[in-house]
């Protein structure tokens, strides 16, 4: 570079350099610290440090992508990585879901079909037997009636139907012993269950109950006499107690 005449200042001569260098005299005064962050901000060269602090400390390049944040693309597969994840929970629970009500409609209707078979099997063992009452010859149903040898049995007046599904309790037979009706329940679950009757006479209701034992069977009885007054007309039973009659 040519020497500046001799009339040039000093102080003259670096602004001149410094301009050529593109720095202004206001930038070569800072601290190199404020112009890094200046470039770092996405701030103006002339920028004061002292008007930088008052607007607040902005860093606007910052704010657009703050230091070690993963790209934007890395957070789009994150996304769809847990929405994924979500779909696939949803339709596991889905599917358990529909498997338990499967579940319970195949234990239904196996214990439906238990019932009537086992219902079946009573009526069809004919006058002198039903199920849960020795055997032809032996006196059975006609010692209990007590109408001696040649008087019909008493056969129960209706069968005692199953009102609401029931998950531990079967009905398992019916018989009748002089005036009262015995109705046969067993429990397949592992707690004890409370078998709820309703019977219908004419013009009243009967709510007899009782507490079957886990694992075990018990018997629930109540009048079903020959006379019309206290003849059954309606016999419905559920599980649980103090289940009013349907």
């Amino acid at each position: 570079m040519p020497s500046a005449p001799g009339w040039l200042p000093k102080r003259s001569l670096a602004i001149a350099v410094l301009l050529c260098a593109g720095i202004s005299p206001a930038q070569s005064a800072e601290p190199g610290w404020w112009t890094q962050r200046k470039r770092e901000c996405g701030l103006p060269p002339n920028l004061a440090y002292n008007t930088w602090v008052n607007q607040g400390s902005p860093c606007p390049a910052a704010s657009r992508t703050a230091p070690g944040a993963p790209p934007a693309s890395d957070n789009a597969a994150e996304r769809q990585r847990q929405e994924t994840e979500a779909e696939r929970r949803r339709q596991a629970e889905t599917a358990r879901r529909i498997k338990e009500e499967a579940d319970r409609q195949a234990a239904f209707e196996r214990d439906r079909d238990e019932a009537a078979r086992e219902l079946r099997g009573s009526s069809s063992s004919g006058p002198e037997l039903l199920q849960g009452i020795t055997t032809p010859g032996d006196g059975g149903l006609r010692d209990a009636v007590g109408s001696g040898a040649n008087a019909p049995p008493r056969l129960p007046s209706v069968s005692c139907r199953r009102v609401k599904p029931a998950r531990c309790l079967t009905l398992v037979g019916e018989r009748v012993n002089g005036d009262n009706r015995y109705l046969s329940f067993r429990n397949r679950c592992q707690v004890d269950q409370y078998a709820h009757v309703c019977v219908r006479y004419p013009g009243r209701y009967s709510i007899p109950s009782n507490e079957i034992p886990a694992g075990g069977s018990a018997e629930v009885s109540f009048d079903d006499r020959a006379d019309i007054a206290r003849r059954v007309q309606k016999c419905t039973w559920v599980e649980g107690r103090g289940i009013p009659c349907p």
